[in-house]
């Protein structure tokens, strides 16, 4: 029996070496041959770890070669990018001699019937596995495994956006065995950086360098070292649409701000711009919170100059509203205090150069106030406003010529006929002198109001001129205040200041 089942291989053995060669000039068969024999399950087990030495490590070397930045969500923190992973390693159960196979020295063998490393990407989030599995592994003559296959990446980064959007970002790729400790399967990174030379451009970042480290972590749940293999993506934010669509928009809406100061406060349209500034800059601000994650570490450089200029418009906003009620504060009849007079006609006026303007109205407060009466009538004011005592001249004018018309029988009037005939008479010279009594009485009440409206006027032109003084003070500090914040975030920025 024995004898009878070695005639058999023997035939099937001679049926193999005659068949092949007539096959070869085919050009296939010494490819099948080879792959037959190197899978042969009673020689090889894809299960096993390809070792002669149980305690020897299968040396992995690792590279990935980076394809194209897809996205980088800000607000998820998840970078999402194409790679091109590379896997080397040595395998003692597939090694031939080319000789004895047509010499054929490659071939590519399915990745499911060969033992591969369960490289995995620990900063991996999703949900859904690619399969890799389904890309060939390329073997060589001497046990050599090269196994390369594209790999789509949605990895966790830790953003840092305090210089949002002129950032630098390092998302971090941490490649390593899954189940085999370093021990078993040792990782190695088969060049210092990962393979850029083939990145295609991102609209978003400008990719600067991808470093290759190795490291060796213990955990509490074991004493063997793990191994992996960290790739650091480094990639620079291309500021330029931010620039465009955010921040010289922002800027120039806080410019626009300092033009609610011109506008004059009778307008009522100097709160309504600050207002609308106000939420336009509000909705600039929400833009910038959905680009940004919703972290408490840091906050944006973009962010904050939103937020002062906010502060900013808002504290103009108050002041236009300080503003437009000074200057209808003298509707009221309210005299301006003293103290007003000092800080802000004295002060602040010549401080802003309003010297001129000021020293008008001073001249004008001071004639007012040497304007009082003596003795029952009104002393004459330095512009020559009329008083008392030149009215009261100017009645007694009339008052004499009226009885010389009488007397002389030019006037008409039978009234005035009649006291011109007895204006010797007491009772005649009294109507007399009671009338005209009467129309100075009456002159006199027209001058006052007329004296009491002018003193209104120049209240009201006071509190104007101390609303103008000081919307010109706010709108100086605020124009201050507005280049110091923008040189400020100017400063800030890296890329145009790297000594920043």
């Amino acid at each position: 029996m024995l004898m009878k089942e070695n005639l058999v291989a023997n035939w099937i053995w001679f049926f193999l070496f005659q068949t092949l060669p007539k096959q070869a000039s085919a050009g296939t068969n010494w490819e099948y041959a080879l792959k037959t024999h190197l899978l042969n399950v009673s020689r090889y087990d894809p299960g096993v770890r390809p070792v002669s030495d149980y305690f020897s490590p299968v040396n992995v070397f690792l590279n990935v070669a980076l394809n194209q930045i897809l996205n980088l969500d800000g607000r998820l923190q998840i970078l999402h990018c194409s790679l091109y992973m590379r896997l080397k390693w040595k395998d003692n159960g597939l090694r031939w001699n080319a000789s004895e196979f047509g010499g054929v020295d490659t071939i590519r063998l399915p990745s499911v019937a060969v033992w591969v490393p369960d490289i995995t990407l620990y900063t991996d989030v999703r949900q859904d596995h690619h399969d890799v599995k389904r890309y060939n592994a390329i073997v060589s003559s001497d046990g050599s495994v090269a196994w390369n296959y594209p790999f789509i990446v949605r990895s966790s980064c830790n953003l840092n956006v305090e210089k949002f959007p002129f950032d630098e970002e390092k998302c971090i790729l941490k490649f390593g065995s899954w189940t085999y400790d370093g021990h078993q399967v040792n990782v190695t990174n088969t060049y210092p950086s990962g393979d850029i030379s083939g990145v295609v451009s991102n609209g978003e970042f400008d990719l600067l360098s991808m470093p290759a480290t190795r490291n060796v972590l213990y955990y509490n749940c074991c004493d063997a070292p793990y191994p992996d293999v960290t790739f650091t993506i480094h990639m620079q934010r291309r500021s330029m649409y931010y620039m465009i669509n955010l921040v010289v928009p922002c800027m120039l809406i806080v410019f626009v701000t300092s033009l609610s100061f011109y506008l004059p406060p009778e307008s009522g349209e100097k709160v309504s711009l600050g207002v609308t500034v106000l939420l336009t800059l509000t909705v600039f601000l929400l833009l910038v919170a959905e680009n940004t994650p919703p972290q408490s570490e840091v906050v944006p450089l973009i962010s904050q100059y939103f937020l002062l200029a906010i502060i900013l418009v808002s504290l103009s906003t108050a002041a236009t509203v300080l503003v437009v009620n000074l200057h209808h504060k003298g509707l009221h009849g309210e005299k301006v205090p003293l103290w007003v007079r000092k800080v802000v006609l004295n002060g602040i006026g010549r401080l802003i150069c309003k010297k001129k303007l000021v020293m008008e109205y001073s001249k004008m407060a001071n004639c007012m106030d040497k304007a009082q009466y003596l003795n029952g009538s009104y002393i004459e004011n330095e512009d020559g406003a009329p008083s008392l005592k030149r009215i009261r001249t100017r009645i007694n004018t009339v008052k004499s010529g009226i009885i010389l018309a009488a007397q002389n029988g030019s006037l008409i009037t039978p009234k005035f006929s009649e006291l011109a005939c007895n204006h010797d008479k007491t009772h005649e010279d009294s109507l007399l002198d009671k009338t005209l009594v009467e129309i100075m009485n009456v002159l006199r009440g027209i001058e006052q109001r007329i004296i009491d409206e002018q003193k209104r006027e120049e209240d009201r032109g006071e509190w104007r001129l101390v609303a103008l003084v000081i919307d010109r003070f706010f709108l100086y500090l605020f124009m201050v205040a507005t280049v110091a914040v923008t040189l400020w975030i100017v400063i800030c920025v890296p890329c145009i200041f790297p000594s920043a």
